[in-house]
Formats: structure tokens, C-alpha cells, sequence
């Protein structure tokens, strides 16, 4: 065979080539965890803010107000609920999907009973209050969970049946 007229490129998969380390997946969790969470909090205070700010403006019919202040505590969860979303896709990345019939059970059953108690005792917006509640104790669980399983197969080839 004739030779090439130009010389072989760095890459080419004929020259040897240093093998880089993998990152280990927990220090590759804790790095996505902390974007993520800088970038919920961030939401978090804008839509916080722009309903509070929403509400001082006198801009909003005065039936609004309720549903404007209701909708800046529920704003209050929202770094829980993009992690419960984050961590049900990492209990599939670690094939432990069973484990989301158990948390969708847990949180059913949690929502109804603070959603009762917490709206006998504070009244409509008890309800408000409890979904907030829940989704941060949910990223508790997850957050346990995740500690435990995930970590394990991150950057692993995974045996297929």
C-alpha cells in the first residue's frame, strides 16, 4: 500500500495515547449537585421576588393577591422539586427504579396526612404549606438514597441481562 503523502494527525488511534483518569462519581455528583443548586436558588429568589414584586406593584386585581402570595411560598420549594426530578432519573442511571414505587407511595400517603392536619390547623393555606413540607422531606429521602446507590454505578458499565 502506498503511503499517505501527509503526516498521521496527534489523535490518531495508531500512536499511543496517556489514559486519563476517570473522575470518581462522587466528586462528579457533588459538582452537578452544586450547579444545580446554584442555579435553583437562583430561580428560586427570581420567582419569589417577581411575585412579591408582582403584589406590591398594584398592578394585580386585588382577587389575585392570595394565589400571588401562595404561589412565592411554593417558590420556596422549588430547589427541593428539581432535586426529587434530578434524583428519580439518577434511581434509573443506578437501576434501582423499584425504589420509585416506594418513594411515589411514601409521598402520596405524607401529602394526604399533612394536607389534612396542616388544614385543619392553618386553613387553606395549609395546603400550600404541606406540598412546600413535602417536597423538601422527599429530597431528604432522595437525598439518602442517593448517598447510597447511586454513587456505586456512576461511571461503571452496567451488566445487561
Amino acid at each position: 500500500f502506498p503511503r499517505t503523502p501527509w503526516p498521521r494527525a496527534p489523535e490518531s488511534p495508531c500512536r499511543p495515547t496517556r489514559l486519563r483518569r476517570r473522575p470518581r462519581p462522587r466528586r462528579l455528583l457533588r459538582g452537578d449537585a452544586r450547579s444545580l443548586g446554584g442555579l435553583a436558588l437562583l430561580l428560586t429568589a427570581v420567582g419569589a421576588g417577581a411575585c412579591l414584586a408582582a403584589l406590591t406593584s398594584g398592578l394585580l386585581p386585588a382577587d389575585w393577591h392570595t394565589g400571588f402570595w401562595w404561589g412565592s411560598l411554593v417558590m420556596l420549594s422549588l430547589p427541593a422539586h428539581l432535586f426529587n426530578v434530578v434524583g428519580t432519573r439518577l434511581l434509573v442511571i443506578g437501576r434501582k427504579q423499584h425504589l420509585m414505587l416506594w418513594i411515589a407511595g411514601a409521598t402520596a400517603i405524607l401529602n394526604a396526612g399533612l394536607d389534612a392536619v396542616l388544614y385543619l390547623l392553618l386553613g387553606p393555606v395549609g395546603i400550600v404549606v404541606s406540598t412546600v413540607a413535602v417536597r423538601w422531606i422527599m429530597a431528604g429521602v432522595y437525598l439518602y438514597l442517593l448517598r447510597t446507590i447511586v454513587p456505586a454505578t456512576v461511571g461503571r458499565e452496567l451488566a445487561t441481562d
